[in-house]
């Protein structure tokens, strides 16, 4: 089963001392069948959120760093597959106006 999972999970996936880590990890053992996907938006959205929850003091400087340090480590070596799609299509697939101009309609 593939799985994109948003934000909070990959913060709290990573972060061990984390209030949600256990229920992260359980989602992610839970089937066997299970793999997370990666995609660019992922990157600065993940990475972002670590280092904001650094700087609000919630995390120190270092796991922040480490966190980052080891999951770049863990897509380069293809633990998480990195996955590209067009966000368009995307949208198209869900029936939901795609904005063409002034007047948006559903393609």
């Amino acid at each position: 089963m593939t799985s994109y999972a948003d934000t909070s999970w990959w913060v709290a996936y990573k972060n061990s001392s984390g209030r949600h880590h256990t229920e992260a990890v359980k989602f992610f053992d839970d089937r066997s069948d299970r793999f997370v996907v990666w995609t660019p938006w992922q990157w600065v959205e993940v990475f972002n959120s670590f280092r904001q929850i650094e700087r609000m003091g919630s995390l120190p400087k270092r796991p922040a760093i480490d966190f980052i340090r080891a999951l770049e480590k863990e897509i380069r070596l293809g633990y998480w597959p990195h996955v590209e799609f067009s966000w368009p299509d995307t949208v198209r697939a869900t029936g939901l106006p795609v904005w063409k101009g002034k007047n948006a309609q559903s393609s």
